[in-house]
């Protein structure tokens, strides 16, 4: 029925689909929640007002039990282990290898890692933002789980929609899109000009090998690079 121009449940199969959506929804984010050790491979799009456009190709990986984790893109290479931290910047032409076990206090590194492990800004975007979002589309199997959720313009995160596809048997994303904005006037990691950005995550897996060794090793006491020779060399042992 129609109230003053308003779209009511007016079904027993409005009223299941309604629970659907909502159960679609519910089922996907608490299983991105409970997300511990996953890696993906991704591509970040962003267009700027006057026509520009930038790619960023990479690969992520995290692993909260180990303390493990390393994000490599076309731009950088980040990795940290439960001894070293390393940084390449492919533009600078750099690379900063740091001993943490020698760097950093226990109490140090325990924040340090509670905030690279915890997951509590995922948490966060999720209970405060996509567990709102509006769900107009959806679509679910046993073994499968679709959604795509629109979060409001008024909304203080860049976030604006995401698709999520979700491996129920497996507990891992297949793959998720954010479609971000950020508006001009504001100061905004890129410029002060409309910027929309697109991250592209594919190819979810809990298990990936970090090899920190491929980078250098240590001979009398002195990093040695064994990749990016060439880069400019930063290191605190």
């Amino acid at each position: 029925m129609y109230i003053l121009g308003i779209s009511e449940i007016s079904s027993a199969q409005d009223v299941s689909d309604v629970k659907e959506r909502y159960e679609s929804r519910r089922l996907v984010l608490e299983g991105l929640k409970n997300l511990d050790t996953y890696g993906y491979d991704y591509v970040m799009t962003v267009k700027h007002d006057n026509g520009d456009v930038n790619t960023l190709h990479g690969s992520m990986y995290t692993d909260s039990k180990q303390k493990v984790m390393y994000n490599i893109s076309t731009a950088f290479d980040i990795v940290y282990t439960k001894q070293w931290f390393l940084r390449a910047d492919h533009e600078q032409k750099t690379i900063s290898v740091i001993d943490l076990n020698k760097q950093l206090s226990d109490s140090a590194r325990q924040l340090l890692e509670a905030e690279l492990f915890s997951n509590q800004l995922y948490a966060v975007v999720i209970d405060s933002v996509l567990k709102h979002a509006l769900i107009p589309k959806y679509s679910r199997t046993d073994s499968e789980v679709t959604v795509t959720l629109l979060v409001a313009k008024a909304s203080v995160t860049p976030i604006r929609r995401v698709e999520i596809s979700y491996d129920v048997l497996k507990h891992l994303p297949k793959r998720m899109v954010f479609h971000n904005f950020y508006p001009s006037g504001i100061r905004n990691a890129y410029s002060r000009s409309n910027v929309s950005q697109v991250i592209d995550c594919s190819n979810y897996t809990n298990h990936k090998d970090i090899d920190i060794q491929k980078y250098f090793t240590i001979k009398d006491g002195e990093v040695v690079l064994k990749k990016f020779k060439e880069y400019k060399l930063y290191k605190v042992l």
